[in-house]
């Protein structure tokens, strides 16, 4: 059991619902005996077993014993696209049931379903391929020299069955002799490196054994090849690439110019946890150096339908019964002048069966006028207690009320005919129409601003900027680590993109690359901002930021370089 459960367990004080184990669909136990000593099962997790537990609930299953709960268990739509739209219903602490979600967010692969739950389909299934059998290092296929690996592509959820794109071995039957100052690779794929030239003894090139386009990127750096008997010898002190691990941090072990892009990372995960902490993230944990699902960190409840304290309830701190934010069901806010009474928004003014105060009823024939029980014909019957006009609001008698029809949610509209007009769950009165969260009314009655989108959960949304990392040009839109968001390309690496290279909007010019996101020219790369031959230049030697006296064909010396 990971340390971040137990903590979030142990700041349990009081623990309430009707959730059984077998009908929660993320149950880890059913029974105490189950569960690590010192621990009990509550609601299908194992909890401290010094956890307050009201009286009423059956221990191993969470059960409250004085209330049922007749649609636990049912099948339901959870409200995310994909696999995860398959529900479950289990109940809050009131014994009301809740859609649950049965399946967690999984990696996307090449099978016809939203596996990560994204709203897309088999987006970035496509697969690497190789007919030639080159290795793989990290996960990835690293060929030797010139040959590249190809691509199996996804179409319609199967597989291709080619191999596209692949770079095999030339056809020459022997490695063409490499010019001095250039780099010496392996054209044939063989692993070996000009292995058919003569060359004069002692004479040295710069040389690179694994895929060339990993040279100089990253931890990866050019080797020396020195001739030795009319033949030039294996390439020394090359680095090739390697797999990218959470134990090396910050470097970019397999050369693709991606720092830390750890394979299982970035993946989504079930936490093992309650509630809003359940979804999680695969990431490389920096002080245990291991890959951990790491999920959202629990927060005070809101009256969301969630489990927001990740502690087994849901809305538990929320009396829908008198929460006139939230009177019946979470989001139902009362109007002005109204009180949440047993679930219901009335107006203690008017309402008979609660008069002057919720749970206080008028008998016989009285009537409940301006907040007391009085006969029909009292004065206080006839009317609204004051000129609404005067205060530019509408009358509606029934209820002795005057109410502002442009703003309040109870009796949105214009004119009296409009009084008790409600507005539904997580809408607003707007100029006297009920609305919901749109572009034009995002959380209140304001617009967003013309470079701004509303985004986030119904009656809970928010406007954030159209390039938020985390909604990219569109809300859930989020951007990998690494990413920024460039308007009109969506989510792009800095380091790699030729169209916004260093920042967005930055395009490099014809006949140029975006290396370390500095647009370079030719056999140039980018290192500290500038463009640099990692051949010749003595601070930057083979590879980035490597300092020489002198730098010879990507090899530092101490002395001339040989030409």
């Amino acid at each position: 059991m990971s340390r971040s459960w137990m903590w979030c367990a142990a700041t349990l004080v009081v623990l309430a619902g009707c959730v059984r184990a077998e009908d929660n669909p993320r149950a880890t136990c059913l029974r105490s005996d189950t569960c690590p000593s010192g621990q009990r099962c509550y609601g299908g997790f194992c909890i401290p077993g010094t956890a307050d537990i009201d009286a009423g609930m059956d221990l191993d299953s969470g059960e409250d014993l004085d209330a049922g709960c007749p649609r636990a268990g049912e099948s339901c739509t959870y409200s995310m696209p994909g696999r995860c739209a398959e529900g479950r219903v289990v109940c809050n602490a009131r014994g009301v049931g809740v859609c649950s979600r049965v399946n967690a967010p999984e990696p996307e692969s090449c099978n016809g379903d939203d596996d990560d739950c994204d709203g897309r389909t088999d987006e970035n299934s496509d697969v690497a391929c190789t007919t030639i059998g080159c290795p793989e290092v990290g996960g990835v296929i690293q060929c030797p020299g010139v040959c590249a690996p190809g691509v199996q592509r996804c179409v319609d959820g199967e597989l291709g069955v080619s191999c596209e794109g692949e770079v095999l071995r030339r056809m020459e039957d022997t490695d063409p002799c490499t010019p001095m100052g250039e780099i010496a690779v392996d054209d044939d794929c063989d692993g070996e490196i000009d292995e058919d030239c003569s060359c004069t003894d002692d004479a040295e090139i710069a040389c690179y054994t694994s895929s060339q386009e990993s040279a100089g990127i990253g931890a990866c750096a050019l080797g020396t090849a020195t001739c030795v008997s009319g033949r030039f010898g294996e390439c020394t002190g090359a680095v090739a690439p390697t797999e990218e691990t959470c134990a090396n941090l910050g470097a970019d072990d397999d050369c693709n110019g991606v720092i830390d892009d750890v394979a299982g990372t970035g993946m989504p995960c079930d936490t093992g946890l309650m509630g809003a902490c359940a979804d999680g993230t695969t990431t490389c944990n920096t002080t245990t150096r291991e890959i951990e699902c790491i999920g959202a960190v629990a927060r005070t409840e809101q009256c969301d339908g969630t489990d927001d304290a990740c502690d087994g309830g849901i809305d538990e701190t929320f009396d829908l019964t008198s929460d006139e934010a939230n009177c019946g069901e979470c989001g139902r806010a009362c109007g002005m002048g109204q009180t949440c009474c047993d679930s219901e928004c009335v107006s203690t003014q008017a309402d008979e069966g609660n008069c002057g105060g919720c749970g206080i009823p008028c008998e016989g024939a009285d009537e409940c006028c301006q907040g007391m029980c009085r006969v029909p014909t009292a004065a206080e019957c006839t009317g609204c207690p004051t000129d609404c006009s005067t205060m530019g609001q509408t009358c509606c008698q029934d209820e002795q009320l005057c109410v502002d029809g442009m703003t309040d949610a109870a009796h949105c509209g214009a004119t009296a005919d409009s009084c008790g007009t409600v507005c539904g769950t997580n809408q607003r009165c707007c100029a006297g129409v009920c609305v919901g969260d749109t572009d034009a009314t995002c959380g209140s009655c304001t617009a967003c601003a013309t470079d701004r989108q509303c985004c986030g959960a119904t009656g809970a949304a928010s406007c954030v900027p159209d390039l938020d990392l985390n909604n990219c040009l569109g809300c859930g839109e989020r951007c990998a680590s690494g990413e920024a968001c460039c308007g009109g390309e969506g989510c792009t690496n800095l380091q790699n993109d030729e169209d916004n290279c260093g920042r967005c909007g930055n395009a490099c010019a014809s006949g140029q690359t975006c290396s370390n996101g500095v647009c370079c020219t030719g056999s140039l790369v980018g290192c500290g901002g500038n463009c640099v031959n990692l051949l010749t230049d003595t601070d930057n030697c083979g590879r980035c930021n490597t300092d020489c006296a002198f730098c010879c064909s990507g090899a530092c010396r101490t002395v001339l370089c040989v030409l």
